[in-house]
């Protein structure tokens, strides 16, 4: 009992002199966090491919992040990483490298999750990001994040639209970059909210009585065409990336400029906003 409870309390001490942890959280559950911890270090120049769901805290060390192949910032120790996969599913849009040899502890999300304070400043961090994102200099001339064009005037349609859209402009850096994990794991966040998207706006033309005939064909006909794809990358047969570049871009030009905007005013009219 004596070893353990040495063992637990340099790393307890160590979270709660970080940003995320310093607030109040008990003695009880910083122990289970620390008890459930893994450790990994990283030689220098060392790049992340993360697809799971835990959260990395550097200990020792650096890592810098780039966005396409402009460098954002440095994080250094107490910092974190993959929040936005971690806890909110939301991929990254950040290439990761290590700056110097690193060591991180890792930990799982889903004790995270049942944190109120440590979710609301994920849920911050998070919004920080995007806004670095959407003002990096690859987001200036990019037709692929929100711009006010691209409203069809349903406040919930316009901000699953954003989403879609903030994947498929990851998805574009990590073609840019050549970084097949993100793309690979962009897409496959884009196939399935596009499911659910899909499904949402289906349901709610077909209850205001729109004819959905040919909005749900062209919905079926982009989910083929994303899922070939992305079985080509899981199967490491990468595809042609100017033609998927193409076929994003065309999804926006469109279906969500054209078709999509076809059902703005019925269902504005129908008191939809």
């Amino acid at each position: 009992l004596y070893d353990l409870i040495e063992k637990q309390i340099e790393p307890v001490e160590f979270l709660y002199k970080t940003w995320l942890f310093r607030d109040e959280i008990t003695q009880s559950t910083m122990n289970s966090i620390v008890n459930k911890a893994e450790y990994q270090t990283y030689e220098n120049n060392y790049t992340f491919d993360l697809d799971c769901k835990k959260l990395y805290i550097i200990q020792k060390g650096t890592i810098k992040r780039y966005i396409c192949e402009e460098y954002i910032d440095t994080l250094i120790v107490g910092d974190f990483f993959n929040s936005s996969m971690a806890i909110f599913n939301d991929p990254t849009a950040f290439t990761l490298s290590t700056g110097s040899d690193c060591e991180v502890m890792i930990i799982d999300a889903e004790i995270l999750k049942n944190i109120p304070i440590i979710r609301w400043k994920l849920f911050e961090y998070n919004k920080k990001n995007k806004n670095i994102i959407q003002h990096s200099n690859s987001a200036k001339n990019s037709i692929f994040l929100w711009k006010e064009e691209y409203s069809v005037n349903v406040q919930m349609i316009d901000s699953q639209h954003r989403k879609i859209l903030f994947l498929i402009n990851n998805i574009n850096n990590a073609i840019v970059t050549k970084n097949y994990n993100n793309l690979k794991i962009n897409i496959l966040s884009l196939r399935e909210f596009s499911k659910y998207h899909f499904n949402y706006e289906i349901d709610l033309l077909d209850r205001y009585g729109y004819n959905i005939t040919h909005h749900k064909n062209s919905h079926d006909n982009l989910l083929i065409k994303l899922e070939e794809y992305y079985q080509k990358l899981y199967n490491d047969d990468i595809p042609d990336t100017s033609n998927f570049v193409e076929f994003l871009s065309q999804w926006i030009k469109t279906h969500i400029l054209k078709e999509d905007k076809q059902y703005s005013s019925f269902l504005n009219d129908k008191n939809i906003f």
